[in-house]
């Protein structure tokens, strides 16, 4: 991790962020609590910083201080071979969705912009998106029941540490298939990944940006480096 760079995080309290903040304070680096963060202080504007929290919250603090956050792509899922997934999951158009007539487990492309979850039809659907253009894009994927679901902090290739915060299961296999899949040429340096034990075969259920997925369980201290490597500074034009 790069010293000296100041960690920002929303003021108040979360044990969650209070566990990075204390674990990247220990490396002898300072965090900042913002309140406003739409007006962050000059003293901010340096570059020499990393976010870590919500969505709006860091997206309105990267524009503001010229950052570039890290994200896995949105469509990643559908472009992973299928040993990955083990599912059928698509990119479509709301359109195309709301046709549907069977259940489907549908995640906007843009994140928040209707509650992702399993749809029967679509009129749930339709009650779900009132507003969005037709041509709004999400995920549709087949419906399938995870026995369990690990969440794994990667950087550079690496599983930092991983944890199981649903069902019961050895995770052994979930770090073995984490560490191929981040061989992947389509992902970042830093991520999340969520994989779920799907017939006894781990496979990945989500990805996240390591600036703002929660711990589950995960070490604080362990995966500091993924949050470091989530927040880079855009080239001077």
């Amino acid at each position: 991790m790069t010293a000296n760079r100041t960690l920002i995080i929303p003021r108040g309290p979360d044990s969650e962020r209070d566990a990075v903040a204390e674990a990247w304070q220990a490396g002898g680096n300072p965090v900042e609590r913002l309140d406003k963060f739409w007006q962050p202080p000059p003293s901010l504007a340096s570059g020499q910083v990393c976010l870590y929290g919500p969505v709006i919250f860091c997206e309105v603090l990267a524009q503001l201080l010229n950052l570039q956050l890290v994200s896995p792509a949105e469509d990643l899922l559908v472009s992973l071979p299928r040993p990955f997934i083990r599912r059928d999951i698509r990119l479509m158009s709301l359109r195309e969705a709301l046709a549907l007539r069977q259940p489907r487990f549908l995640k906007p492309l843009q994140p928040k912009l209707f509650t992702a979850g399993v749809y029967p039809g679509g009129e749930e659907l339709q009650s779900a998106t009132q507003g969005l253009e037709p041509n709004t894009l999400l995920l549709a994927s087949e419906v399938v029941h995870f026995q369990a679901e690990v969440r794994l902090f990667v950087h550079r290739g690496i599983v930092l540490d991983a944890c199981l915060y649903q069902g019961q299961a050895k995770f052994s296999g979930a770090i073995d298939v984490a560490t191929e899949l981040a061989q992947f040429p389509g992902l970042p340096n830093s991520y999340v990944a969520d994989l779920g034990l799907l017939e006894e075969t781990w496979v990945v259920v989500e990805f996240n940006p390591a600036w703002g997925a929660g711990l589950n369980g995960c070490s604080a201290y362990r995966i500091l480096p993924a949050i470091a490597g989530a927040t880079l500074c855009k080239p001077s034009s």
